[in-house]
């Protein structure tokens, strides 16, 4: 599962770059069909963002207790 949340991760990560780098494409270029493009890739950041904090609150979270399981074992 550790795998999988990190792989999905990125993917939001990416996706949200490349809508912004798009977005900015269009404005430069073409005036255009932009407000859509900046608002998925700043939602895909956003995922981004609360996955990888989740992420690593979780893993603290879980290494915190296993080592509070190991100390009551002895």
């Amino acid at each position: 599962m550790e795998t999988y949340n990190k792989i999905i991760e990125k993917i939001w990560l990416v996706l949200g770059a490349g809508c912004i780098i798009y977005a900015l494409y269009l404005y430069f270029a073409k005036k255009n069909g932009v407000e859509t493009f900046f608002i998925i890739g700043s939602v895909a950041l956003a995922w981004f963002f609360v996955r990888f904090f989740m992420r690593r609150r979780l893993e603290k979270l879980h290494a915190d207790k296993m080592k509070e399981m190991k100390n009551n074992q002895n």
